[in-house]
């Protein structure tokens, strides 16, 4: 027997099921019985059988978190945070200058800091992403809460104001 290679590794001199791996796969006719009462199966059905018994259950959940980029949060200048600023004290005039709906909410498109969550990789509790939601504009609370509520089509979302780097409000100018 020479050398055998199972999946990626060279089989070990001692496997207890070298004797199935040097016989191979059975062969069958064509036309005898067994094929017959038995027909080979379609791999989408073979596969389908044994997904229940999948051995590493959230390996690709795990997987897909190790594919985000994380960054360091960045410092806005003070030229973005003013605009920052002027931008959230606008929109708030427009919220609290509402009468019970009468005038449409404000459209807007956020982007904010999201820390990152996962606690095995290096960059919990330093690094994290940046994200962008468009929505409305629902509520600001720059004094107690410091936060904004954004409706979008995943539902209400509160970003807490230190997180939000830029809005950009579609629809109006920002005329003071």
């Amino acid at each position: 027997m020479g050398e055998a290679v199972i999946g990626y590794a060279e089989m070990p001199a001692d496997f207890r099921y070298a004797d199935v791996f040097w016989r191979g796969k059975p062969r069958h006719g064509k036309f005898d019985d067994f094929r017959r009462k038995h027909p080979p199966m379609p791999p989408a059905r073979w596969a389908k059988i044994y997904a229940p018994f999948d051995a590493l259950a959230g390996l690709d959940n795990e997987l897909k978190k190790k594919q985000v980029v994380y960054s360091e949060r960045r410092s806005l200048s003070d030229g973005e945070k003013e605009e920052l600023d002027r931008r959230l004290s606008f929109l708030y005039s427009l919220i609290s200058g509402r009468e019970h709906g009468s005038a449409a909410l404000p459209a807007v498109t956020v982007t904010y800091f999201e820390p990152c969550t996962d606690e095995c990789s290096e960059w919990f509790g330093t690094g994290g992403t940046y994200a962008r939601i468009e929505g409305t504009v629902t509520r600001i609370n720059p004094e107690h809460s410091r936060c904004i509520v954004i409706r979008s089509s995943g539902g209400d979302r509160i970003l807490p104001l230190e997180d939000v780097t830029s809005i950009d409000i579609s629809g109006d100018s920002l005329t003071e």
